[in-house]
């Protein structure tokens, strides 16, 4: 295995991500406004003293937290195509990995 190899290996793994659950389709990141909206409501709830509840924990796969932080507008969401020559694959600004 070279490094040619793993980073198209990555590259592929990237433009998966990108398009199921990132910013390639609209509705990825749309359905993250539900768990948006239920954030939002109970940091309200704390702020006006209507709970006293310090802490709200929320665990998630990145299937979870990718829409989410797509939604809150992190990581670029240039489009990643599949014929993109090795240099583009290196010099692309979206990367799973950095966003985790």
């Amino acid at each position: 295995m070279d490094q040619t190899f793993l980073n198209r290996l990555d590259y592929t793994e990237d433009l998966e991500a990108f398009y199921e659950q990132g910013a390639g389709y609209k509705i990825n990141y749309e359905m993250a406004a539900v768990l948006l909206q239920d954030i939002q409501s109970y940091m309200k709830m704390f702020i006006s003293g209507e709970t006293n509840v310090v802490g709200n924990l929320r665990f998630g796969h990145a299937e979870t937290t990718l829409p989410l932080m797509t939604l809150l507008g992190s990581g670029d969401r240039s489009k990643l195509l599949a014929s993109w020559t090795d240099n583009q694959i290196n010099s692309r600004a979206f990367r799973k990995l950095i966003l985790f």
